[in-house]
């Protein structure tokens, strides 16, 4: 009998210490699996943190991008994309991200919001 209580104390503070730490874990992370099957692991306590960094993560290249995605940029809407893609087809490809300035509608300080955002190399 005394065996039995020792195992099942010894056996409810394991379940403690093991629910202890789970819910410590799972408070400050956030792990997505993706459509594409890719991992996404944020280390962040909230959701609006979550999507926060996600959005952070979010590089587009605007030598491929479609309306849809560069819409999606701070600042540019539907007609500055349709700028962007105008400039891509007259011009040929970006060679670097302050090129983009050239089209009608960015200037140096939208160029500012979404220059971290934006790529012309990799496959985003």
């Amino acid at each position: 009998m005394v065996k039995e209580r020792k195992y099942l104390m010894i056996l409810s503070i394991c379940v403690i210490l093991c629910g202890l730490w789970y819910s410590c874990y799972t408070k400050e992370s956030i792990v997505v699996l993706s459509k594409d099957s890719t991992v996404y692991y944020y280390d962040v306590k909230t959701e609006s943190e979550f999507l926060a960094q996600l959005e952070k993560d979010k590089i587009i290249n605007i030598n491929t991008a479609d309306i849809e995605s560069l819409d999606s940029l701070k600042g540019i809407g539907v007609k500055t994309a349709e700028n962007i893609i105008n400039y891509r087809l007259e011009n040929g490809p970006f060679k670097s991200i302050d090129e983009i300035m050239n089209v009608s509608g960015i200037g140096e300080s939208k160029f500012n919001d979404i220059k971290d955002y934006i790529s012309v190399e990799g496959d985003y």
